[in-house]
């Protein structure tokens, strides 16, 4: 089934609603005030997928020179393996046309996110060491042009 999805710039109006799928879809998530903040942010961007008046999923990214760090996504559990997280790693891909290089890091024990990544071209890149509180970080990249 197609899902009809807008994907805009996420706005303080939406932070409950993006906080509901942060609480829903992480073991430690931001707080509300970490993804206010960062809505605000003149260094982040942050955007929304929409279906049909309710937000689906969302990202956010800090674009750095020519160089893309994913901070967060996340789609709420109603829309999950319909791809949505798909579609807005392929929209901010498209819409910072400066940058060379998408990168993250993802819990090394969440082998789901890896071979999510992994499915779209991502390559693991390092480990950084107790990064998480439990767990290290495989940073993941995927190079843009």
């Amino acid at each position: 089934m197609n899902l009809e999805y807008k994907i805009r710039a996420a706005g303080s109006a939406d932070f409950e609603k993006i906080y509901r799928i942060e609480s829903e879809a992480f073991r430690s998530p931001w707080s509300v005030e970490g993804l206010v903040s960062e809505i605000a942010s003149p260094d982040s961007r942050f955007f929304v997928a929409e279906i049909e008046g309710r937000i689906a999923g969302y990202v956010l990214i800090w674009p750095v020179l020519d160089e893309l760090h994913l901070l967060k996504i996340a789609t709420a559990s109603a829309y999950r393996r319909r791809g949505i997280a798909t579609a807005l790693i392929e929209y901010v891909s498209n819409e910072f046309k400066k940058a060379s290089i998408l990168y993250l890091e993802v819990r090394e024990k969440n082998t789901a996110a890896k071979n999510f990544y992994k499915k779209l071209g991502f390559v693991e890149n390092g480990v950084r060491k107790n990064y998480y509180a439990d767990d290290n970080a495989v940073l993941i990249e995927k190079r843009l042009k």
